[in-house]
């Protein structure tokens, strides 16, 4: 995970992916939570979950928990995908929508979904911005 007391402002893509830089060549799937002030200054980057080669278990519960105690406004999660291919699966999709909708009940906003392998990445924000949406619109990095 990068550098935890550097002060960065997360404006975009390729700023929260500098956030997820120490989990691109993990040889298990690792998920990682970036947490934001509401100035979008980066408080902290912490994993959450290791899993299998191709698999990590992630539940809510565990993604906002540091998030509520550092008094975060706003999360970017990621994680990596060891075969290099950052195509979310169907299961990537169903955990962000879940992610979504509990950010909204307790009014952490998830701006974006990264996945990182060790050449590239995807942003959810960039390629599917309506899975990013809930009843109190996402603004992204407004």
């Amino acid at each position: 995970i990068a550098h935890a007391n550097q002060a960065l402002r997360v404006t975009g893509h390729s700023d929260a992916v500098q956030r997820f830089v120490g989990i691109r060549r993990k040889k298990q799937e690792h998920f990682a939570v970036c947490l934001l002030d509401g100035s979008h200054q980066h408080i902290k980057t912490t994993v959450t979950a290791v899993g299998t080669v191709n698999r990590a278990h992630v539940h809510p519960r565990d993604v906002f928990r540091e998030a509520i105690k550092k008094n975060a406004v706003a999360i970017v999660v990621g994680h990596n995908h060891h075969s290099g291919v950052v195509t979310p699966s169907e299961q990537d999709d169903y955990l962000i929508e879940r992610l979504v909708k509990a950010g909204d009940i307790i009014g952490i906003t998830v701006l974006d979904s990264i996945i990182v392998s060790k050449d590239s990445s995807y942003s959810t924000l960039e390629s599917n911005p309506a899975l990013l949406q809930t009843s109190s619109v996402n603004a992204g990095w407004a």
